[in-house]
């Protein structure tokens, strides 16, 4: 008979993962790529996949202002929702692929299929929000944050995953916690964005692609290069994994040409068709119109945080966020000092490289300075930070055995996540798109 006691740390675990996602139910949604993705979604809906665009989408705002509900235009092509965004929103094809806006449909088809409209909270600047109203609104949008929400609690599982495979079952458990209690993901899974489900499939292509280097089969590979399309499907940065994975294929130690061309030809092919259309209408394959400083309202807050912040904020706010993934840098370390010595790429490496790529390249890349874009390399990081720790605490077990170690480093990581997890709780409740701390 098994130990229920045993299972009561777990439990108390997995209740507080939840606890702390809870309130984005509750909250409003109703700025900023929420609006836009929930309208994508709208759209997708009422015209059966034939409409990918915000013309002729319409905000309805109930008179008590805490709820509106999007719905198709009466009057064609003109629409409420284009008056409230950046002109280059008023295109024939929205410029970012449509897998999360899709996710958004079913959702709606299975929680809110009664409801004609894709309602959200809404709160008019200067009116103060109350509870009750909001308590009673909230399974009208229930429909759209449990997107993010199940995702997020996804990613946290397949990075426990990805820990035990890698490196150890005690390391992917602490790993886990550390996504789970992160700033950044209580976030990320509190607002109708696609940043957790592009984490998802990242992170299952770096877990398929690990299995890939064990097993013989080329279904493994395939399976991996499938995934990152189905990151690029949710959010184009998805792609910088998959070039990392081809980047690592080819300076492995054991490397074959046939995995290597199944991992490209299945990361590539699913995503020529949206590549395809995209250049036929932009001229380009790599449209960022938010880039283009010309697009932009350059008297707004957003344009200036994002734009001014320095590169630093994907190094430094991550060890100041989620202090715990210090840990991490025995691991590049390590990497270093094997390149030094050339030697080939083995699986050990595999988990650095990707974080160097994918990084490197988000820093050169003309986008806005948000956080939110490094979370593919969360679970990564955390993994290996957490491989430190369980290699501190036995380097320091072996050195001075009187000590309590093991206890020392759970109550340290203990307190990291749980100011980890005050930090994003913060910026969650505050209604708040960016987490300003430090940078």
């Amino acid at each position: 008979m098994p130990n229920i006691r045993a299972f009561i740390p777990i439990l108390f675990f997995v209740f507080a993962l939840t606890l702390v996602r809870i309130p984005g139910f509750f909250l409003p949604h109703n700025h900023g790529d929420q609006l836009i993705y929930t309208a994508l979604a709208m759209q997708l809906d009422k015209t059966a996949g034939a409409k990918y665009s915000l013309r002729g989408a319409d905000m309805k705002i109930r008179s008590d202002g805490h709820l509106f509900g999007l719905m198709p235009s009466a009057h064609g092509e003109n629409g409420t929702l284009l008056a409230h965004l950046p002109a280059y929103y008023d295109s024939p094809l929205f410029h970012k692929p449509p897998l999360f806006s899709w996710l958004l449909v079913y959702s709606h088809r299975i929680f809110a299929g009664h409801d004609p409209a894709y309602p959200l909270i809404h709160v008019v600047p200067g009116m103060p929000l109350r509870v009750p109203v909001l308590i009673a609104a909230a399974p009208r949008q229930f429909y759209a944050q449990i997107v993010p929400f199940v995702f997020s609690i996804t990613l946290i599982a397949l990075t426990w995953m990805l820990g035990r495979m890698t490196r150890s079952s005690e390391a992917g458990l602490w790993a886990a916690a550390m996504i789970g209690f992160s700033a950044l993901d209580i976030l990320t899974a509190q607002r109708i964005w696609a940043d957790d489900p592009a984490a998802v499939f990242t992170t299952a292509a770096l877990i398929l692609y690990v299995v890939s280097c064990r097993r013989t089969s080329l279904l493994w590979p395939a399976a991996a290069g499938l995934a990152c399309a189905a990151a690029f499907w949710t959010k184009p940065l998805g792609a910088l994994v998959w070039a990392a994975l081809l980047g690592f294929e080819a300076a492995r130690s054991q490397k074959k040409f046939s995995r290597w061309a199944v991992l490209f030809f299945a990361g590539c092919l699913p995503v020529f068709p949206w590549l395809w259309k995209i250049f036929q209408i932009y001229g380009s394959i790599w449209y960022i119109p938010a880039a283009d400083p010309q697009n932009q309202p350059v008297d707004t807050l957003w344009y200036h945080l994002t734009t001014e912040r320095s590169a630093a904020v994907y190094v430094l706010n991550p060890l100041v966020q989620t202090p715990l993934l210090v840990l991490a840098v025995g691991a590049f370390f390590v990497f270093f000092k094997r390149r030094l010595a050339r030697q080939g790429m083995e699986e050990r490496d595999l988990l650095p490289w990707c974080v160097l790529v994918y990084t490197a390249t988000l820093m050169l890349l003309p986008l806005g300075r948000e956080l939110r874009y490094l979370l593919p390399m969360y679970p990564l990081l955390a993994v290996m930070a957490a491989a430190g720790m369980t290699e501190l605490k036995e380097l320091l077990t072996r050195r001075y055995p009187r000590f309590a170690w093991p206890g020392l480093l759970a109550a340290l990581g203990i307190i990291s996540c749980g100011w980890s997890a005050m930090i994003g709780l913060r910026a969650v409740i505050t209604n708040a798109s960016l987490i300003r701390f430090p940078l």
